[in-house]
């Protein structure tokens, strides 16, 4: 995505964010226009929309194009979530995993048994003591989503030995 795209975004996000979940005064919308140009300003519209974070009653299109509907313009709670980094609204829209009490010595048994150098089973039992197993498996998965190939693999070998 180009620079130019990602300052119209964040501009439009944070004066949106200023009117919490109000439509954009006209003031406003004539300012982002001028300085960014309709077709921008309806491409960066055109993407939180479908993100979400802005409703689609902001953007209708007839047989001349695109166009926005001011009155329409404003965000979505999820929107403002985002804008805001607002803590309850990431709250309501997390998920909590739970885990059984002997979770965290598997864990410590799975890291002694794994084929890993002293060193770094050493370092793994550390964070784990440190950090807890909730945060451990958070990483986990995290590091699951951002490595498919290789968190699919994993789990197929995993199918295998069931």
């Amino acid at each position: 995505m180009n620079e130019e795209f990602s300052e119209i975004r964040k501009d439009l996000l944070s004066t949106l964010a200023k009117y919490r979940l109000d439509a954009l005064p006209l003031d406003e919308y004539k300012r982002l226009r001028e300085k960014y140009g309709y077709d921008n300003l309806i491409s960066a519209v055109t993407y939180f929309i479908g993100e979400g974070m802005i409703p689609s009653n902001a953007r209708d299109s007839d047989c001349s194009g695109p166009f926005l509907i001011p009155p329409n313009l404003r965000l979505t709670s999820k929107g403002f979530n985002y804008a805001t980094n607002d803590p309850i609204g990431n709250e309501i829209n997390s998920i909590t995993v739970k885990l059984h009490s002997n979770t965290l010595q598997q864990l410590e048994s799975i890291i002694n048994a794994s084929n890993l150098t002293e060193e770094n089973k050493k370092t793994l039992l550390m964070k784990l003591k440190e950090n807890g197993g909730e945060y451990f498996i958070t990483k986990c998965i995290d590091f699951g989503f951002s490595n498919v190939t290789i968190a699919s693999q994993m789990f197929l070998e995993y199918l295998k030995n069931m």
